[in-house]
C-alpha cells in the first residue's frame, strides 16, 4: 500500500532509527500511545516525515512532520487525495478520512490549523465560484453590473439625445462598458481554468483561513 505511493523509505534499519528519534521527540501525552500501537514510518517527500499508526480499533492515525505550515497543508492534500485508494488496492475496503483534519505544534500538540475534508467532485463551476472562489464570484458580478450599466446609459443617450457633448460622454460610457467586459471575461478564463484543475483533485481540504 505505501510502498507504491513511494512512501515507505528503503533502509530499514534508518527507518526504524528514525522512527524511534520521532517518538522520543513526541509529547509525553501521546508518546506512550503511539509507541505501543505498531506505528510505520512514512514520507510522503523529502525531508516530509510521518507516522502511521493504529492507535483503537476502528481508526488510523496518519501524522506528518514538517517545520513549514505551507507544506504540511500541501501534503495533507496528497494523503486525503492518495491514502484511501490505496488501501482499497492493498485491503479490499474502503478507507473514509473524519471530517476534521488539525495542524498541531509538534512538540506540545498545540493547535494551529484546522480544516475539513471535502468531496468535490460534485462541485460544478458555478458552485465553484460561490462557494470556493466567492470573491472572485462577486467580482464578476460587480464587473457584469457596471458593464450593463454602461451600455444601457449609452443606448439611451444615443437614442434621446444628439450633440457633442452627449457624444463625448457617451465615448466615455462606450469605452468603460469595454474594459470592465474585457475585465470580466478574463477572470471569467481565468476561474474556468482553475476550477478544471481543482475539480480533478476529487477530495480536497478546506483550511478555516480560505
Amino acid at each position: 500500500m505505501l510502498s507504491e505511493l513511494g512512501w515507505l523509505p528503503t533502509d530499514a534499519g534508518f527507518a526504524a532509527a528514525k522512527l524511534a528519534e520521532i517518538i522520543e521527540h513526541l509529547p509525553g501525552t501521546i508518546r506512550a500511545q503511539v509507541a505501543g500501537a505498531e506505528p510505520i514510518l512514512i514520507s510522503t517527500r523529502p525531508g516530509t516525515w510521518g507516522i502511521v499508526s493504529h492507535e483503537n480499533s476502528r481508526r488510523l492515525h496518519i501524522r506528518l512532520l514538517h517545520d513549514d505550515l505551507q507544506t504540511l497543508r500541501e501534503e495533507a492534500e496528497d494523503v486525503v487525495r492518495q491514502f484511501p485508494e490505496a488501501f482499497h488496492v492493498a485491503f479490499r475496503r474502503d478507507l473514509g478520512f473524519e471530517a476534521d483534519v488539525v495542524i498541531r505544534r509538534f512538540d506540545s500538540e498545540e493547535r494551529m490549523v484546522a480544516g475539513k475534508v471535502q468531496d468535490v467532485r460534485d462541485y460544478g463551476f458555478w458552485r465553484y465560484l460561490k462557494r470556493v472562489r466567492r470573491r472572485e464570484f462577486l467580482t464578476m458580478t460587480t464587473l457584469f453590473v457596471l458593464t450593463s450599466l454602461s451600455v444601457a446609459s449609452s443606448v439611451l443617450i444615443f437614442s434621446l439625445w444628439s450633440s457633442h457633448a452627449f457624444d463625448y460622454w457617451r465615448g466615455y460610457l462606450d469605452r468603460g462598458a469595454t474594459a470592465f467586459l474585457t475585465a470580466t471575461l478574463t477572470i471569467l478564463i481565468t476561474m474556468i481554468l482553475e476550477y478544471r484543475a481543482w475539480s480533478n483533485l476529487r477530495v480536497r481540504i478546506k483550511w478555516a483561513f480560505e
